[in-house]
């Protein structure tokens, strides 16, 4: 809940003030599902990341977040419905770089998936 209320604290305003609209979903995760204090902070900056790449590159007017639980593991996808890219093409920039890191150090694989005009999404499960 934590994490969840810290991203929304952040990415609703600038949602709103952009005229995009965030939505978020939580499945099938206990209530008293934990996570460490090295997982909230990285994958908060994760989450932000992904919001910032939203509202400044995709164009998009929807930004999704979904929390749940996939094989007993935390699965957290960040999508939106704008312009895409082309993943194979894109120049690695210090923000999906450090997505990658990031994840890494807290244990979760991360799926960057994208295509012109398909929109974005950033999964990351726990491995």
């Amino acid at each position: 809940d934590h994490l969840l209320d810290r991203i929304q604290q952040f990415a609703g305003p600038l949602s709103t003030a952009a005229h995009i609209d965030f939505t978020h979903e939580i499945n099938d995760l206990p209530e008293d599902y934990k996570l460490t204090k090295k997982e909230k902070r990285n994958l908060y900056m994760i989450l932000k990341e992904s919001v910032n790449n939203s509202i400044k590159y995709a164009d998009c007017k929807n930004i999704h977040l979904a929390i749940s639980l996939k094989n007993r593991r935390m699965e957290i996808t960040i999508s939106d419905d704008g312009k895409g890219f082309e993943t194979h093409s894109v120049n690695d920039g210090n923000g999906l770089k450090n997505i990658e890191s990031r994840s890494k150090e807290i244990g979760y694989n991360v799926m960057i998936s994208s295509g012109i005009n398909k929109g974005t999404s950033v999964t990351l499960t726990k491995s």
